[in-house]
């Protein structure tokens, strides 16, 4: 098989030439437009519901966590050192 140069056509989305046609599938090295992948949503419309459900769960153990660490900090910086022994 000899080598060939890649010559990018226009993508169609993003109109920079970086359009690559393959024998396979064709894609836009710039925009990662694809139209054999971007018929629907890249991430399944169960896993959008799953994370928008959990999304203010894990904000609120995140934040709880935080203030947790904080205030053990706190009580470190007002331990007198000698009182640690």
């Amino acid at each position: 098989m000899e080598d060939q140069i890649a010559v990018f056509a226009i993508c169609p989305r993003c109109a920079e030439r970086a359009y690559d046609r393959l024998r396979t599938h064709a894609y836009c090295a710039a925009c990662d437009y694809s139209p054999d992948f971007d018929e629907g949503p890249a991430v399944p419309e169960w896993a959008l519901q799953y994370a928008r459900e959990t999304k203010p769960k894990f904000e609120k153990a995140l934040k709880e966590r935080e203030e947790k660490h904080r205030s053990s900090k706190d009580e470190e910086l007002r331990t007198p050192p000698e009182a640690t022994l």
